[in-house]
């Protein structure tokens, strides 16, 4: 099921292989400013420990993505993250005993702007320095019929945990998958915001995050 990521959970959210990486740093929107890049603790390619076994898939992170839209005073706008890793083990057939981890480098947002993408590290928004990572972990995984799915699991983002649902669609075809979807989540319920930003008044607390995830069966 490779690709049932998701975040995207919100994550969501390019994983870190050295080309990923490189294709960050060369990145023009990139330029003038310092990204983060969070090294796997093990696992040489991303940043997560690899799953390996039947019914185990691996992110295509050149083909995957994790968007968001917020709003800042009336107008909206579209952030992207440019590292983020995915492990899924999951039967498309008989999700009961998938398991689905994801990570987010939180320093490797792209917000669009140079003022957004300098605020956003900092301690009152996603504190990267303490919380460099957001990450996504499932608790279960239900088949909805007609390609339609939902992962519940755990968001874990600026040390705070919240219960998740995710609803996705899945396609596989022979040893390739690709995923989509989407949910809200409200930014004040993980303290990413902080003083004349904790309310909607200048910018909006709902946040859609949108997760594409292509992925490859992984070798056994």
């Amino acid at each position: 099921m490779r690709a049932a990521l998701i975040l995207g959970a919100a994550l969501a959210l390019a994983a870190c292989s050295e080309d990923a990486r490189e294709e960050l740093r060369d990145d023009p929107v990139a330029e003038g400013r310092e990204v983060v890049v969070v090294e796997a603790a093990s696992g040489p390619d991303g940043l997560l420990p690899l799953i390996e076994g039947e019914d185990a898939w691996a992110l295509d992170p050149g083909a995957s993505t994790v968007l968001f839209t917020g709003r800042q005073g009336e107008d909206e706008f579209t952030g992207r993250f440019g590292a983020f890793d995915a492990q899924v083990r999951l039967d498309p057939d008989d999700p009961s005993d998938a398991s689905i981890v994801a990570a987010v480098d939180l320093g490797s947002v792209d917000a669009g702007t140079g003022d957004r993408n300098a605020s956003l590290p900092e301690a009152g928004w996603f504190d990267v320095a303490r919380h460099p990572r957001a990450t996504f972990r499932s608790t279960e995984v239900r088949a909805l019929g007609e390609g339609r799915y939902e992962a519940d699991g755990v968001l874990s983002l600026k040390g705070v945990d919240r219960d998740v649902t995710l609803p996705f669609t899945l396609d596989v075809e022979g040893d390739r998958a690709v995923a989509d979807g989407q949910l809200v989540l409200d930014r004040s319920d993980f303290g990413v915001g902080q003083g004349d930003f904790a309310g909607p008044e200048w910018v909006g607390t709902e946040v859609a995050v949108a997760v594409h995830v292509e992925a490859v069966r992984a070798a056994p």
